[in-house]
């Protein structure tokens, strides 16, 4: 009955105090009823308490008013929705609801989006995984609004199919709306963002496009980044060359937190200016970030190594550092090395100066010699099952790297491995 008065103040003011909105909707009529009066703000609180729409939502007419609630957190309950849309309307419904789940769930898109104004659909739901099933985006971009449309959608699979770019970014307004988008082979089709980019909001705008090849056309980052908050950007943008126009890194990157960023954007070349990262390194999981990072006069700055190395994935990345300072803090290597396939792999990684020091006179020198002179990854008694075959270190998930020996350094895709890029807002 309450949901009946809705409209009164004081029975609106005992809707939004009850809670147990979930365990009220135990029936097929009070759900409905809930979708039904979802446009008052205490109901669509109350609808969040449901959790089970999904079995409810067993029929069309159900489902009907589960896709005209727009409602996602309704909507993503529901499975099956490419089952459910085989007719246009029922298209229709899913496109306006905006569901990006429920969007996804539909195969056929393409096949489906044959028109211009279909097309326009599908672009106003901005859901990317339907847009990257319609072919035909550059002949249906042919006009100014069009290609604004395409951007808004920010979906680059679809950007990315279209030419043009350079000239049709022909004022200011345009060339905003195209770096947000963050889509590098459009953004990359103009050749004058340096003479562009003359104020502040412009290179913040170009900062957060991500896009390396636009942000390195500007030359005096190192005068513009005079500041902290504009130092946290530059980083973030993971650009390389503009991060680099930067020497103080090192005076930066003074406590923790910026150590961290630092750390984030990915540049070795600045993460080697910073000091104090035996102090940063006070977790598992940042000690294991250094390792994979393979920087050696960073590894170096850390003290406790004997502690963390317990495991033999660790030990692993240890070896794979090459880092001569971390190294020598573990005093097991003979014992260690016993093991033929373990005395291999330091072979295989470590200099030969390195790997005696490190051994001493632990191992016989006629088993060094065998050890030295076997092939890498040999299957031949006594070191079958050799690391490499899988069978003791993870070297198969290092796939992409390549072990040089006679003291080069390791290098690998997971030593350049960049975080995720993502952009915070300052």
């Amino acid at each position: 009955m309450l949901l009946r008065f809705q409209g009164v103040p004081a029975i609106r003011r005992a809707i939004e105090q009850v809670n147990d909105w979930g365990f009220w909707a135990s029936t097929d009529r009070r759900k409905e009823l809930l979708l039904r009066f979802r446009g008052v703000p205490a109901i669509r609180r109350a609808i969040d308490q449901v959790v089970d729409w999904d079995a409810w939502a067993n029929t069309d007419k159900r489902r009907t008013l589960v896709c005209d609630s727009g409602l996602r957190v309704v909507i993503e309950q529901v499975t099956s929705w490419g089952g459910w849309a085989i007719t246009d309307d029922r298209r229709k419904q899913i496109l306006n609801s905006r569901c990006h789940a429920a969007i996804g769930q539909i195969a056929g898109w393409g096949d489906w989006a044959n028109t211009d104004d279909r097309k326009d659909q599908i672009l106003t739901s901005q859901c990317k995984t339907a847009i990257e099933q319609v072919d035909g985006w550059e002949v249906w971009a042919r006009t100014n609004d069009r290609k604004e449309r395409i951007l808004i959608s920010c979906c680059k699979a679809a950007i990315e199919k279209i030419g043009g770019w350079g000239n049709w970014a022909n004022t200011d307004d345009r060339r905003r709306l195209l770096l947000v988008s963050q889509c590098e082979p459009a953004i990359q089709q103009i050749t004058d963002w340096g003479n562009w980019a003359n104020t502040d909001d412009r290179r913040v705008l170009l900062l957060i496009s991500q896009c390396g090849p636009a942000i390195q056309q500007i030359t005096d980052w190192g005068n513009w980044a005079n500041t902290d908050v504009r130092r946290r950007m530059l980083l973030e943008s993971q650009c390389e060359p503009a991060i680099q126009q930067i020497t103080d890194w090192g005076e930066w990157a003074n406590t923790d937190e910026r150590r961290t960023i630092v750390f984030e954007s990915g540049s070795r070349a600045v993460i080697e200016l910073v000091t104090g990262w035996g102090d940063w390194a006070n977790t598992d999981e940042r000690k294991m970030a250094l390792l994979r990072k393979r920087i050696s006069s960073v590894i170096g700055q850390v003290n406790d190594w004997q502690g963390f190395i317990n495991t033999h994935e660790r030990r692993f990345w240890l070896v794979r550092s090459q880092c001569e300072v971390a190294l020598n803090q573990l005093n097991d290597w003979g014992e260690w090395a016993q093991d033929p396939d373990k005395a291999q792999f330091l072979w295989k990684y470590l200099p030969p100066q390195l790997l005696i020091q490190l051994l001493g006179g632990a191992l016989s020198p006629d088993f060094l010699a065998k050890v030295m002179e076997l092939p890498l990854n040999s299957q031949s008694a006594p070191f079958s099952g050799m690391a490499g075959s899988g069978s003791f270190f993870p070297l198969n998930s290092c796939a992409g790297g390549s072990s040089k020996n006679g003291g080069k350094s390791v290098e690998g895709n997971d030593a350049d491995e960049k975080p995720k890029k993502r952009f915070k807002n300052f």
